[in-house]
Protein backbone atom coordinates (compact mmCIF):
# COMPACT_ATOMS: atom_id res chain seq x y z
CA UNK A 1 0.00 0.00 0.00
CA UNK A 2 1.25 3.46 -0.42
CA UNK A 3 1.82 5.82 2.25
CA UNK A 4 3.33 8.76 0.56
CA UNK A 5 5.70 9.84 -2.24
CA UNK A 6 8.32 7.56 -1.53
CA UNK A 7 7.22 5.42 0.79
CA UNK A 8 4.66 1.70 0.46
CA UNK A 9 3.88 -0.77 2.54
CA UNK A 10 4.46 -4.52 1.92
CA UNK A 11 1.75 -6.68 3.11
CA UNK A 12 1.84 -9.87 0.94
CA UNK A 13 4.66 -12.97 1.92
CA UNK A 14 6.97 -13.86 -0.18
CA UNK A 15 9.66 -12.05 -2.88
CA UNK A 16 9.85 -9.04 -4.56
CA UNK A 17 9.79 -9.02 -8.10
CA UNK A 18 12.21 -6.76 -10.21
CA UNK A 19 12.17 -6.33 -13.90
CA UNK A 20 16.15 -5.45 -15.26
CA UNK A 21 16.58 -2.57 -17.87
CA UNK A 22 19.86 -0.48 -17.85
CA UNK A 23 19.14 1.82 -15.51
CA UNK A 24 18.60 -0.37 -12.44
CA UNK A 25 21.50 -3.33 -13.17
CA UNK A 26 23.94 -1.85 -10.14
CA UNK A 27 20.86 -1.77 -7.63
CA UNK A 28 20.00 -5.22 -8.65
CA UNK A 29 23.46 -6.24 -8.36
CA UNK A 30 23.59 -4.65 -4.67
CA UNK A 31 20.03 -6.49 -4.04
CA UNK A 32 21.45 -9.77 -4.74
CA UNK A 33 24.15 -9.51 -2.21
CA UNK A 34 21.68 -9.34 0.70
CA UNK A 35 20.59 -12.28 2.41
CA UNK A 36 18.00 -13.87 0.51
CA UNK A 37 16.29 -15.56 3.58
CA UNK A 38 15.59 -11.99 4.62
CA UNK A 39 15.16 -9.95 1.45
CA UNK A 40 14.02 -12.41 -1.35
CA UNK A 41 14.00 -10.91 -4.96
CA UNK A 42 13.01 -12.66 -8.41
CA UNK A 43 14.55 -10.92 -11.21
CA UNK A 44 12.56 -10.40 -14.72
CA UNK A 45 13.32 -9.84 -17.98
CA UNK A 46 10.34 -8.72 -19.18
CA UNK A 47 9.50 -5.55 -17.31
CA UNK A 48 6.26 -5.10 -19.54
CA UNK A 49 5.04 -9.28 -18.91
CA UNK A 50 5.72 -8.43 -15.24
CA UNK A 51 3.48 -5.23 -15.17
CA UNK A 52 0.90 -6.93 -16.60
CA UNK A 53 1.18 -9.91 -14.44
CA UNK A 54 0.52 -7.19 -11.60
CA UNK A 55 -1.89 -5.48 -13.23
CA UNK A 56 -4.07 -8.65 -13.61
CA UNK A 57 -3.93 -10.01 -10.15
CA UNK A 58 -4.75 -6.35 -9.05
CA UNK A 59 -7.81 -6.37 -11.76
CA UNK A 60 -8.99 -9.82 -10.21
CA UNK A 61 -9.00 -8.83 -6.60
CA UNK A 62 -9.72 -5.17 -6.48
CA UNK A 63 -12.73 -4.33 -8.04
CA UNK A 64 -14.53 -7.36 -6.08
CA UNK A 65 -13.10 -6.38 -2.81
CA UNK A 66 -14.12 -2.84 -3.48
CA UNK A 67 -17.69 -3.96 -4.24
CA UNK A 68 -18.25 -6.59 -1.80
CA UNK A 69 -16.18 -4.47 1.19
CA UNK A 70 -14.35 -7.41 2.11
CA UNK A 71 -10.65 -8.68 2.70
CA UNK A 72 -9.09 -10.19 -0.01
CA UNK A 73 -8.91 -13.59 1.87
CA UNK A 74 -12.86 -14.09 1.47
CA UNK A 75 -12.87 -14.10 -2.53
CA UNK A 76 -11.68 -17.61 -1.48
CA UNK A 77 -13.03 -18.32 1.81
CA UNK A 78 -16.54 -17.66 0.76
CA UNK A 79 -18.19 -20.01 -1.14
CA UNK A 80 -20.23 -17.48 -3.71
CA UNK A 81 -17.28 -15.43 -3.89
CA UNK A 82 -15.18 -17.72 -4.76
CA UNK A 83 -17.18 -18.17 -7.69
CA UNK A 84 -17.41 -14.68 -8.63
CA UNK A 85 -13.75 -14.32 -8.32
CA UNK A 86 -12.63 -17.41 -10.65
CA UNK A 87 -15.42 -16.64 -13.42
CA UNK A 88 -13.41 -13.05 -13.52
CA UNK A 89 -10.37 -14.58 -13.13
CA UNK A 90 -10.87 -16.73 -16.32
CA UNK A 91 -12.24 -13.73 -17.99
CA UNK A 92 -9.04 -11.81 -17.47
CA UNK A 93 -6.67 -15.36 -18.15
CA UNK A 94 -8.24 -16.12 -21.75
CA UNK A 95 -7.68 -12.21 -22.60
CA UNK A 96 -4.34 -12.75 -21.85
CA UNK A 97 -3.05 -16.16 -23.10
CA UNK A 98 0.52 -15.03 -23.40
CA UNK A 99 0.58 -14.84 -19.43
CA UNK A 100 -0.40 -18.84 -19.00
CA UNK A 101 3.54 -19.50 -18.19
CA UNK A 102 3.45 -16.19 -15.81
CA UNK A 103 0.09 -16.74 -14.18
CA UNK A 104 -2.52 -19.23 -13.39
CA UNK A 105 -5.72 -19.17 -11.27
CA UNK A 106 -3.72 -20.67 -8.31
CA UNK A 107 -0.84 -17.64 -8.68
CA UNK A 108 -4.22 -15.40 -7.88
CA UNK A 109 -5.93 -17.59 -5.23
CA UNK A 110 -2.28 -17.78 -3.54
CA UNK A 111 -1.92 -13.93 -3.48
CA UNK A 112 -5.71 -13.50 -1.91
CA UNK A 113 -4.39 -16.61 0.71
CA UNK A 114 -1.16 -15.15 1.59
CA UNK A 115 -2.94 -11.25 1.47
CA UNK A 116 -6.08 -12.91 3.43
CA UNK A 117 -6.47 -10.57 5.95
CA UNK A 118 -5.55 -7.59 4.20
CA UNK A 119 -8.11 -4.90 2.46
CA UNK A 120 -7.25 -4.30 -0.94
CA UNK A 121 -6.27 -0.71 -2.60
CA UNK A 122 -9.70 -0.02 -3.88
CA UNK A 123 -11.27 -1.07 -1.20
CA UNK A 124 -9.39 1.22 1.20
CA UNK A 125 -9.82 4.19 -0.56
CA UNK A 126 -13.76 3.12 -1.06
CA UNK A 127 -13.62 3.21 3.09
CA UNK A 128 -11.44 6.60 3.30
CA UNK A 129 -14.01 8.07 0.64
CA UNK A 130 -10.86 8.80 -1.41
CA UNK A 131 -11.46 8.51 -5.44
CA UNK A 132 -10.67 4.29 -6.32
CA UNK A 133 -7.88 4.04 -9.01
CA UNK A 134 -10.59 2.53 -11.68
CA UNK A 135 -9.35 3.84 -14.79
CA UNK A 136 -5.39 3.17 -13.90
CA UNK A 137 -6.73 -0.70 -13.18
CA UNK A 138 -9.60 -1.74 -14.36
CA UNK A 139 -10.47 0.88 -17.57
CA UNK A 140 -7.04 0.19 -18.40
CA UNK A 141 -7.39 -3.86 -18.53
CA UNK A 142 -10.92 -2.92 -20.49
CA UNK A 143 -9.11 -0.48 -23.10
CA UNK A 144 -6.48 -3.53 -23.74
CA UNK A 145 -9.05 -6.20 -24.28
CA UNK A 146 -10.75 -4.34 -26.28
CA UNK A 147 -7.80 -3.27 -28.70
CA UNK A 148 -7.25 -6.97 -28.62
CA UNK A 149 -11.29 -7.52 -29.99
CA UNK A 150 -11.63 -9.19 -26.92
CA UNK A 151 -14.57 -9.66 -24.47
CA UNK A 152 -14.89 -9.14 -20.68
CA UNK A 153 -18.98 -8.74 -19.65
CA UNK A 154 -18.00 -9.28 -16.04
CA UNK A 155 -14.65 -6.83 -15.97
CA UNK A 156 -17.01 -4.17 -18.04
CA UNK A 157 -19.71 -4.90 -15.22
CA UNK A 158 -17.54 -4.25 -12.52
CA UNK A 159 -16.35 -0.98 -13.77
CA UNK A 160 -19.72 0.00 -13.72
CA UNK A 161 -20.37 -0.70 -10.58
CA UNK A 162 -17.17 0.54 -9.47
CA UNK A 163 -17.49 4.24 -11.35
CA UNK A 164 -21.12 4.61 -10.11
CA UNK A 165 -20.21 3.65 -6.36
CA UNK A 166 -17.34 6.17 -7.07
CA UNK A 167 -19.51 8.43 -8.04
CA UNK A 168 -18.09 9.57 -11.71
CA UNK A 169 -20.46 10.55 -14.40
CA UNK A 170 -18.51 9.11 -16.99
CA UNK A 171 -15.95 6.97 -18.05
Amino acid sequence: GRVDDRTVLHNGIGPITIAVDEKNEQTIKWLEKIDPQCFPIQIQENAEKLLLRKVLINCAINPLTAILQVRNGQLTENFHFYQLFRQLCEELLTNFPEMEDMLTFEDIALVCQRTANNQSSMLVDRIKGNAMEIETIVTAVLHKIEQRKGHAPILKNLEMMLLGINGSEES
